[in-house]
């Protein structure tokens, strides 16, 4: 199974106006990203982002519950933050969805690009660990 990557949107229908919402998010080593479980609840995860333009993308493995409420509701907040999730400026709010073939591969390697260690090596060996095709 391929990685999910999420590709991230800002809910603004202005492409110019979207992008100058997401420049906070391109130096941005962690970002905080609030999904919805079923009864609402709102869960935050840090994560590393990378940003291209109006869009954002992650990488996650497939197990997570992450998905699952990324699946089911699709979306979601983001904000910048502090690798621990402390977040350090104003969330905006944004639509989440799962890439597959060319498009996730395309966004796989703009993530590794921004974040060669954590995403190159310590996710592929992560991988290989758990066995999980998908992390």
């Amino acid at each position: 199974m391929q990685a999910p990557v999420a590709h991230m949107a800002q809910t603004s229908t202005d492409a110019a106006d979207a992008t100058r919402l997401m420049l906070p998010f391109e130096h941005q080593w962690a970002a905080l990203l609030t999904t919805y479980r079923r009864d609402g609840t709102s869960v935050g995860t840090p994560i590393n982002l990378t940003v291209e333009g109006e869009r954002g993308y992650i990488r996650t493995s497939a197990r997570t519950y992450k998905v699952k409420r990324i699946r089911r509701n699709p979306t979601g907040q983001l904000a910048p933050c502090a690798p621990n999730g402390r977040v350090t400026g104003a969330a905006i709010p944004c639509k989440i969805r799962i890439l597959g073939g060319a498009e996730a591969a395309q966004a796989e390697r703009a993530i590794t690009r921004k974040h060669p260690i954590v995403q190159g090596v310590l996710v592929s060996i992560l991988k290989t660990i758990t066995r999980d095709p998908g992390a």
